[in-house]
């Protein structure tokens, strides 16, 4: 992840955080998933549709793969 002069942003904080959790992005989409409706089942409060900004967290760190 490419850092900004003034230091990493709070999507890559967040990104970074997750990546360095036991299983994080994994555990975080196994409640943030998709039902058949198209919403997200972890943010069942509100009508968010999937993905939602925590799972589009989740996938990111997912595809980052780990830490720099």
């Amino acid at each position: 992840m490419a850092e900004s002069p003034t230091g990493p942003s709070a999507v890559e904080v967040a990104i970074r955080f997750m990546t360095e959790q036991n299983g994080g992005p994994e555990r975080v989409l196994r409640i943030h998933r998709r039902l058949a409706d198209g919403r997200c089942r972890g943010c069942l409060t509100t009508v968010t549709t999937w993905p939602c900004p925590v799972a589009r967290l989740a996938l990111r760190a997912r595809a980052h793969g780990g830490v720099d």
